[in-house]
């Protein structure tokens, strides 16, 4: 028996020499500032699988990140807005106090199939003229024929990790954008671990508790989830998301058809 053993795992060992060997993962690579690159491209994860063919996410790399853990910010622009404009707004100052920036495009969400406008981020209010593209009920949480952005979120955070930009996660975004970065914090855990947000001129919205596809869509803080700490930043003369949420706003007028409100406080 013993013979019988030995044999097997010479005859193991031997097929274990005779294999390729395994593929290393991607690790990440340095890029001069201005110059992003494509996460899919760095990480060889299509982050965008099921998502519109506008979707991309850049990503940058200062030259000290390439061997060194830093810290990782992801910076969300508004409704309407676009991802290289943020990497010329905030990609400046991340990329040189030594933070990885990652900027995604969000998907349509007004406008027509042949001509989209409005790209941002789907906290389900489908049933308002600015979001003419979306289908899905706000309270349909199986709903697959939108842009479920929480798995999109889970996606890159899922190629950051395999590339090796295991620092910790923060995440800045303005209006729509800031909407999403408190939806981010309020929805942290394993698969989305982000340590800080930094939302401006947005607010979360009470009620529903939760709205659009699941399964990272509350809208308020629960108990026993990971605490996340917040630098909140609004304008007093905002009249599209309104500092005093007593006061009718855009906001008010585009859910007025859906049971949406904003927190009075965080």
């Amino acid at each position: 028996m013993a013979g019988e053993v030995g044999a097997v795992g010479l005859a193991l060992v031997a097929l274990a020499a005779a294999l390729p060997p395994p593929l290393a993962a991607p690790a990440l690579a340095p890029n001069a500032l201005g110059a992003p690159q494509d996460l899919r491209n760095a990480s060889g994860i299509d982050v965008c699988s099921g998502r519109s063919a506008y979707c991309n996410v850049l990503l940058d790399v200062p030259t000290r990140c390439a061997a060194a853990r830093c810290p990782v910010l992801f910076c969300l622009h508004g409704f309407g807005g676009s991802n290289r404009k943020y990497v010329q707004s905030c990609g400046g100052p991340a990329h040189a106090r030594g933070f990885i920036g990652v900027y995604p495009q969000g998907d349509p969400l007004a406008g027509t199939a042949a001509k989209p406008a409005g790209f941002g981020w789907n906290d389900g209010m489908a049933v308002s003229p600015q979001n003419t593209l979306l289908r899905c009920r706000w309270d349909n949480y199986s709903c697959t024929l939108d842009p479920n952005d929480g798995l999109f979120f889970r996606a890159m955070v899922g190629a950051l990790r395999a590339v090796g930009a295991g620092g910790r996660l923060y995440a800045f975004g303005q209006s729509n954008g800031a909407d999403w970065v408190q939806r981010l914090g309020v929805n942290a855990g394993p698969e989305l671990p982000f340590a800080g947000i930094a939302p401006q001129s947005g607010q979360l919205n009470a009620p529903p508790p939760r709205s659009a596809a699941g399964p990272y869509n509350l809208n308020q803080p629960t108990a026993g989830r990971p605490r996340v700490a917040q630098l909140a930043i609004h304008g007093t003369v905002d009249k599209t998301i309104a500092y005093d949420v007593s006061l009718p706003t855009l906001v008010d007028i585009v859910r007025a058809r859906v049971p949406f409100t904003v927190l009075k406080s965080l």
